[in-house]
């Protein structure tokens, strides 16, 4: 609420670009409280014309286009194999999302666990995990051989890369690893689940009981 204050009045907060990233924070995954929801018609009422009041709009605007039950991001990414996979393949199918990458470590070392859910539902023919690598083109190699280093293969692995694919953009990835769930329709059931460790196993549990 301090952050809310701060930010309408233009004092309390360092300059533009610092600004810029705590609010990112601030609007990021779970730190996208329901007082910044409330507080909306807040910075529309009272906060100066500029650019920080644009870019809490659209900070704003980017959470509530990827809100529960709207269409997801539709997106046509590669394979280790440089195969397209499209977002409309999985349509019929719950689809949860693991976004990593090789140089994050936090990522690798929540793999492991992913992929015991993933086992878990193996069977569950109306349920796909798939992992979306957000690394640079230059490492596409890096990346396909350390799908058996980190033991992904029984899974889908695709490859967004940052400079020529949207993936990043259209689903708001500021930060990784990062978990997507999208629903049979091909509609958002959720964008920031709970990682490995923090809920993310009772979550899908969950989720695909009350699918059944």
């Amino acid at each position: 609420e301090s952050l809310i204050g701060a930010v309408i009045v233009g004092t309390g907060l360092p300059q533009i670009g610092s600004q810029r990233e705590i609010l990112k924070e601030y609007y990021d995954k779970k730190n996208y409280t329901e007082a910044l929801k409330k507080a909306r018609p807040l910075f529309e009422q009272y906060m100066p014309e500029g650019e920080l009041r644009q870019l809490v709009m659209d900070l704003y605007a980017a959470k509530e286009r990827l809100s529960p039950g709207k269409d997801a991001p539709l997106f046509t990414l590669i394979d280790y194999k440089r195969q397209k996979h499209s977002l409309q393949d999985f349509r019929g199918k719950i689809l949860i999302i693991d976004v990593w990458a090789t140089w994050c470590g936090g990522c690798i070392r929540k793999l492991p666990y992913f992929m015991k859910v993933a086992e878990k539902y193996k069977d569950r023919a109306d349920v796909e995990f798939i992992t979306i690598s957000i690394d640079e083109e230059s490492k596409f190699n890096h990346w396909k051989y350390s799908l058996p280093r980190y033991k992904l293969l029984g899974v889908k692995n695709l490859i967004a890369f940052p400079k020529t694919t949207p993936f990043q953009d259209d689903y708001d990835v500021h930060g990784i690893p990062r978990y997507i769930i999208i629903g049979k329709d091909g509609r958002i059931i959720d964008t920031d689940v709970p990682g490995p460790g923090n809920g993310f196993e009772e979550f899908v549990d969950k989720l695909l009981g009350s699918s059944i």
